[in-house]
């Protein structure tokens, strides 16, 4: 079991700052989010020379590749396919994306149902040809949202070979208990890791009313290949929260300290 951060919990930093400060604290990876690439990316080289393994986050932002308008849905789509150049070119273990959500809350699934196997079809079969997994992301339990139980998540594995589904403890334990959704998803390749309250989603690991520690045990367990990203967010205090995680991990006993295989490129001077 190996734990990333992702880039977005240090949003305001340079990417190549934020991949510096995740490998000084000792994550065996991060996972890259798309938006972070907005604003003058590090080349492929220097992502690299980092020793860190990655995953990818597709874009998620202002997009809906399951949208009734098409010209929102082609556009989606298209985005989204074209991100997956770059998560080949940084050999990303895994493409974690948002499925799309209904335009209406009130919309019956069955409006948007080829839309969202159109879509999955798609990036899977694109993923193989450049030897990316792709993990459609369990959401939270709102109305708006397509993807968000056990029962979505296996019809979509079953109908979409390939496809594989990210398990994201906040989505699964905001409402509900995580670990029972966790034993009836027959394909998880990823898991995001942050703690809940029904008010707030994807609080700090320590702040929220799920027993992390037991969580960790379970996928230990089950899943003792796996990659968890841990999320969360705080931009009041960024670097603060990535390291008060990493002392919550520790304090569990599941933390993993990374041996880097080479040194850790220093700060730009300033």
């Amino acid at each position: 079991m190996r734990i990333f951060a992702p880039s977005h919990l240090l949003q305001s930093y340079p990417l190549r700052e934020a991949l510096r400060e995740i490998a000084v604290l000792g994550f065996a990876g991060s996972e890259i989010w798309h938006e972070h690439l907005e604003e003058a990316p590090p080349s492929v080289k220097t992502i690299k020379s980092f020793p860190l393994a990655y995953s990818f986050h597709a874009p998620s932002w202002d997009i809906n590749p399951t949208s009734r308008l098409k010209a929102v849905r082609d556009f989606s789509v298209n985005l989204i396919l074209e991100s997956l150049n770059f998560a080949a070119s940084i050999e990303a273990e895994v493409v974690v994306v948002h499925p799309g959500f209904k335009s209406n809350p009130k919309d019956d699934f069955k409006v948007y149902e080829d839309f969202l196997e159109d879509f999955l079809s798609r990036l899977t079969i694109r993923g193989k040809e450049l030897g990316l997994v792709i993990a459609a992301e369990i959401m939270d339990a709102t109305p708006n949202q397509l993807v968000n139980t056990p029962q979505v998540a296996n019809y979509l594995t079953s109908a979409i070979p390939g496809l594989t589904i990210c398990f994201d403890v906040a989505h699964a334990g905001r409402f509900s208990e995580p670990l029972k959704s966790l034993g009836q998803i027959d394909k998880v390749s990823h898991f995001h890791l942050s703690n809940t309250t029904a008010e707030i989603p994807h609080t700090a690991l320590a702040d929220g009313h799920l027993d992390i520690g037991e969580i960790l045990a379970a996928i230990e367990s089950r899943y003792p290949q796996a990659i968890i990203t841990n999320e969360g967010f705080d931009p009041s205090d960024e670097l603060g929260l990535v390291k008060r995680n990493k002392a919550y991990l520790k304090s569990t006993g599941f933390w993993r300290e990374n041996t880097p295989d080479k040194l850790i490129p220093p700060a730009p001077a300033v």
